[in-house]
């Protein structure tokens, strides 16, 4: 949970990646118009990618090049207060750019291209604040880092698998208890 003030720095070998994923589920706790809610290095400086809020539920993904360039992937009203759904920011650089995708709750919601790329040293991955949008006023869970850019499918899945969606449904035919035979 974090508040005006409160925020998890996480300083382990987390890389600037050439092709790279976020995924967390996350709960805004008031109204505010705007809040960080992740980055690694520093949103507004040079090589840092991360989410925010602003207008008060319009989710952005933003990637700063190494070269000072920078762009934004938005979402319209994808992060309501009170609600929790299910984040994902992707990135993947080509020759001298990077394309920038943002899901929510497994859907693709917004793509943006940034002329530039990272610098590929390590950053510091900060949970709760970003640089230029400040703290976040909200809670975050099951956070995931990918050194590699998530297809769409792997998106959907990672909303699926941490959403406990494939949890077993209640049934009233019995438990199988017989042997199993794997045909290939």
């Amino acid at each position: 949970s974090f508040g005006p003030t409160g925020h998890v720095m996480y300083s382990g070998p987390v890389s600037r990646t050439a092709g790279g994923s976020l995924s967390l589920w996350y709960k805004k706790t008031t109204a505010a118009a705007s809040g960080g809610i992740c980055q690694i290095g520093v949103i507004s400086q040079t090589s840092s990618i991360g989410l925010f809020y602003v207008n008060a539920d319009d989710l952005g993904f933003e990637m700063r090049g190494a070269g000072g360039n920078f762009a934004q992937a938005l979402a319209a009203d994808a992060l309501p207060s009170g609600q929790w759904p299910h984040i994902a920011a992707v990135w993947q650089e080509r020759v001298g750019e990077s394309d920038m995708w943002l899901f929510v709750n497994g859907s693709y919601r917004a793509y943006a291209v940034l002329a530039d790329v990272l610098s590929h040293s390590s950053a510091p991955l900060q949970v709760g604040t970003t640089g230029y949008y400040g703290h976040g006023q909200g809670v975050a869970d099951e956070l995931r880092w990918f050194d590699w850019n998530l297809g769409d499918s792997e998106v959907y899945a990672e909303y699926v698998y941490s959403s406990n969606r494939f949890r077993r449904q209640a049934s009233a035919k019995p438990v199988s208890t017989g042997p199993v035979q794997v045909i290939n």
